[in-house]
């Protein structure tokens, strides 16, 4: 495929997937999707899952359950309220693909964020160096960043670094996710040490980027689960942790480290989020 036919098409998708994280709720039936990005519907779910690499449906679900944990998160609403909210027309069955992808039932998610799920236990601070990062910058809504990093494990690997040495994932958040005209996110790989000059070369030619995020303190949560919960996972480090830690967020962005490998439950997916945190200025002396 061309680079520009490439790109129409995933501008295109991008369309639907926009449609579908505005109105979780909403039908979202596959003529109307296929008329949004000008695909005949007839071959739609086979261009969708060739740019994205998951089903229509599999996208529908994901965003729904993602949708459905933040409403969950410190929020005392029935479950089959929330059911509604993202296109579910029981408690049960809403309740059930919760469960399945997420591996806790709603009302536990609503206990744990309740309890401070994130609380000062399992939290711990870490001295990080500089991290040097080879990536992309993620365009388009942000229930398309696992597609985001599907092409970047595809142009690795044609630069020659996917699979050269040990390299975790990483995504680099700044900004609110809440307003996505103010947010950014850089999905990449922990570059290893030894990278040599043939490779930066190969690296430059496939158009990925070079970042290196600051070193410095950060506190250190591990979640082990879907990457749905990482979002309602945020949430309880900032309303709960932070403000009873003695420490506040410092100016660097945010990281996610993803630690599983690709094809692992998505029950059984370890995420480290590391939030940068630094000790309050004392207030000048009157």
């Amino acid at each position: 495929m061309k680079a520009s036919t490439e790109a129409s098409y995933r501008q295109r998708i991008a369309r639907v997937v926009e449609a579908i994280a505005a109105d979780p709720a909403a039908e979202h039936r596959l003529d109307s999707l296929a008329a949004l990005a000008a695909f005949s519907p007839y071959h739609f779910h086979r261009v969708y899952r060739a740019v994205t690499g998951e089903a229509l449906a599999d996208t529908i679900r994901r965003i729904r359950l993602h949708h459905a944990a933040s409403l969950l998160v410190g929020s005392n609403r029935p479950v089959v309220e929330i059911a509604g909210a993202v296109g579910y027309g029981s408690a049960q069955s809403f309740a059930r693909a919760f469960r399945e992808f997420t591996s806790l039932s709603p009302s536990e998610l609503q206990r744990l964020s309740q309890d401070h799920g994130a609380g000062a236990g399992a939290v711990r601070l870490r001295e990080l160096p500089p991290m040097p990062l080879l990536g992309l910058h993620h365009q388009g809504p942000l229930s398309m960043i696992p597609h985001t990093f599907r092409r970047l494990a595809a142009l690795a690997t044609r630069a020659g670094w996917h699979g050269r040495a040990p390299a975790s994932l990483a995504g680099v958040c700044q900004g609110d996710p809440e307003s996505e005209a103010d947010f950014s996110y850089f999905a990449a790989l922990i570059r290893p040490d030894h990278a040599d000059t043939q490779g930066a070369l190969a690296v430059d030619a496939a158009g990925l980027t070079e970042m290196t995020v600051a070193g410095g303190r950060y506190a250190s949560f591990i979640l082990r689960g879907p990457y749905t919960l990482i979002n309602a996972t945020w949430e309880i480090l900032f309303s709960a942790w932070l403000p009873a830690s003695g420490h506040e967020p410092d100016h660097r962005p945010a990281l996610e480290l993803y630690r599983s490998e690709p094809g692992t439950a998505p029950a059984l997916c370890e995420t480290e989020l590391l939030l940068p945190v630094r000790l309050p200025a004392s207030p000048p002396l009157g």
